[in-house]
């Protein structure tokens, strides 16, 4: 029984997981894939062409009449069958994968994903903290040990709270993050950038939604007190304020405030 072996073709479209990289093409290959193409496209019509050529020959009994002319035909479509194949090998040794390069991608290892696989300097620069203040923020949360996100995903609360923290700071896609931590689909790091942020959003209820400044009403003092200290510095403009009564707005603008110096207020 003949067994053939079937050769996989190489892709011409690279996929967002790259989990086949090797079978992939750069755009030269894809380039030189069209060229080759066209060629052996054009090889078959001059083919098709020569071998009409010479079936008309035959029924005219041309091969009796002029011999010289029947044998130039028949060097014609020889040469354009030797064309075709050359395509034909061409187009197969560009594109054709071997069984010795089917190696597969190997499977990325995990990193990062808890507080104490973190380096010094990998978690400032992707999250903007420490990992001592990490570990007092992660505290002060007070998540659950371990989310379970959808599709049967399960991860910790550390690695929930690092790849979400890393996301906001860096601005990177879950294409990216899937390198940066080691992970081989963008779905879980998705899942779990999702699932890390309704957490944090259901703990902060009470804090920046509805009435939230009025349980640091008796702190306001202080607040502005640090405010003002900060911006009487010679760095910040040394500014020198008798009473400061404004002390700041998180998202950095005021909707409507009253003009009365000794009492402005804020509808947001």
């Amino acid at each position: 029984m003949n067994m053939d072996i079937v050769l996989h073709r190489r892709k011409t479209r690279r996929r967002t997981t790259y989990q086949e990289r090797y079978s992939a093409m750069s755009a030269n290959d894809v380039v030189m894939m069209t060229l080759v193409q066209r060629c052996w496209a054009h090889a078959i019509l001059q083919q098709r062409q020569a071998r009409r050529h010479l079936t008309m020959c035959l029924a005219m009994n041309i091969d009796g009449e002029d011999e010289d002319v029947f044998l130039a035909m028949i060097q014609h479509y020889l040469k354009t069958k030797r064309r075709v194949l050359q395509f034909q090998q061409l187009d197969a040794l560009l594109l054709n994968i071997p069984q010795d390069e089917r190696v597969p991608r190997l499977v990325p290892i995990a990193r990062c994903r808890s507080l104490d696989m973190l380096d010094v300097c990998w978690c400032y620069q992707y999250t903007r903290f420490t990992i001592a203040q990490l570990r007092t923020l992660h505290a002060a949360l007070n998540l659950p040990p371990v989310f379970h996100l959808a599709h049967r995903y399960r991860c910790s609360s550390e690695e929930g709270l690092i790849v979400t923290l890393a996301k906001l700071a860096t601005g990177f896609t879950n294409v990216k993050l899937c390198d940066v931590f080691g992970e081989r689909d963008d779905r879980c790091i998705s899942a779990i950038y999702g699932h890390t942020i309704g957490a944090l959003d259901e703990r902060s209820n009470g804090v920046c939604h509805g009435n939230c400044l009025e349980r640091w009403v008796e702190d306001f003092p202080l607040f502005s007190a640090a405010i003002a200290r900060k911006l009487s510095l010679p760095e910040y403009g040394g500014h020198q304020f008798n009473d400061f009564r404004v002390f700041g707005f998180i998202d950095g603008k005021i909707d409507a405030c009253n003009n009365h110096p000794w009492n402005w207020t804020c509808d947001r």
